[in-house]
């Protein structure tokens, strides 16, 4: 190969790397490589089509269509180096065409929902790809001041709050700062009563949450974290006073409920302070099943996820307090009626995934606390639920007694 390619391009630590699947071949490296190992037409292919498939998807680009792909084509397709700028201007004549497009907050919401679509399907690495792509097309061509730029700026800047709270391993008082910056920014972008500023206060005053709860770990940072926490709790309570997307309220309520559960059983001496009939986990509880009953999409997945919520964390406060034994029974029985119906909902739906699975650990936690023993059986069941999701730390973190 060496030798054909002009004593250039290709040496033992390139073909070594390569094997390794640490880099690509070119496409006149697979050229040679063919020739030399007299490979038919129909192998030459299937490598190139490999490669040009990896080049794709480092831009965020799939061809389920096969036209890049397409037999007859590949040996009209450019190196790497090309492909990413083709690829860039065909970027930017669709951003162009979705400016065009974007004349209200309402189409922006369209395309807010689109990527949160996307974010469910897990595609987080794409879409921030898509967001930079977006954001730098937008300050290139100066919009970032007119109402398509704007509103277009909101609605990434809300969804990325939300992969930041999946991507982040590390959720540190820097991060803190960072949400308090974007909220801020879409602040002076639009106003406090807009739909996507509200979004933008929901996502990122998550990320605050989840600074708040790690910082409580730390002795020396537990005023802070009971700062982040109630302001986190504030931002999103606010937020939800005018939006309007029905299943978002129920989220929103439910990680409400979580929040101040989170407060209530972290700092039970201030919570009563900071907290009261209208900011306390059992009345958001309520809203949270009042807004699912009433939701035009009739989401009774998130209804069962409520009902868990409550009883995990009516699990977390009691763990934190001296009952009582009658107490504890009258607890006890709370919190089994919640997990139970959270049940019913799924054997009548016949749903599984996350909320099927933490109803299960939930309800060994629970026999494990207030019975003074574990129950194999629903050990077993909920392990054997955590394991078809294939995430063994939820399966040592249960095997442990703690809850996730």
């Amino acid at each position: 190969m060496w030798e054909r390619l002009g004593y250039k391009e290709v040496d033992s630590s390139v073909l070594s790397r390569a094997i390794k699947g640490e880099r690509l071949l070119s496409l006149s490296q697979i050229d040679t490589f063919s020739q030399i190992l007299d490979l038919s037409s129909e192998e030459e292919n299937i490598l190139k089509k490999s490669y040009l498939r990896d080049v794709l998807g480092k831009y965020g680009l799939e061809d389920n269509s096969g036209v890049f792909l397409n037999d007859e084509l590949l040996d009209l397709m450019p190196e790497e180096g090309k492909i990413s700028k083709k690829f860039e201007k065909l970027r930017g004549g669709y951003w162009e065409c979705l400016v065009g497009q974007t004349n209200s907050e309402e189409s922006a919401l369209e395309f807010w929902k689109e990527c949160r679509e996307r974010f469910w399907a897990g595609e987080y690495d794409l879409l921030l790809c898509d967001f930079l792509s977006l954001e730098k097309y937008i300050y290139k061509n100066k919009l970032q001041k007119t109402k398509a730029g704007r509103y277009l700026i909101s609605a990434s800047t809300a969804v990325r709050g939300d992969i930041f709270t999946h991507k982040v391993k590390s959720f540190d008082l820097v991060c803190s700062i960072k949400a308090k910056n974007e909220i801020e920014k879409v602040k002076n972008l639009l106003e406090e009563s807009s739909e996507l500023y509200r979004l933008t206060s929901y996502s990122w005053g998550s990320v605050m949450r989840l600074c708040g709860e790690i910082a409580s770990k730390t002795p020396s940072k537990r005023q802070e974290s009971l700062g982040l926490l109630i302001e986190s709790l504030m931002i999103r309570k606010n937020a939800i006073g005018g939006l309007k997307e029905d299943s978002e309220k129920v989220s929103l309520y439910s990680e409400l409920a979580s929040t101040a559960s989170s407060i209530e059983a972290l700092f039970p001496n201030e919570a009563g302070f900071w907290l009261n009939n209208k900011t306390s986990s059992s009345y958001f509880f309520s809203e949270a099943l009042k807004s699912s009953t009433e939701s035009r999409n009739g989401n009774i997945s998130k209804k069962a996820c409520i009902f868990e919520f409550m009883a995990k964390w009516e699990l977390v406060k009691a763990m934190n307090k001296n009952l009582s034994m009658r107490q504890k029974s009258l607890k006890y029985n709370e919190i089994l009626g919640n997990l139970n119906k959270a049940e019913e909902i799924l054997e009548k739906t016949n749903l599984s995934g996350t909320v099927k699975v933490n109803v299960a650990v939930t309800k060994h936690l629970c026999h494990k606390y207030f019975e003074g023993s574990e129950s194999r059986d629903l050990k077993m069941d909920a392990l054997r639920l955590v394991l078809k999701t294939s995430n063994t730390r939820k399966a040592n973190l249960l095997l442990q007694g703690n809850i996730y």
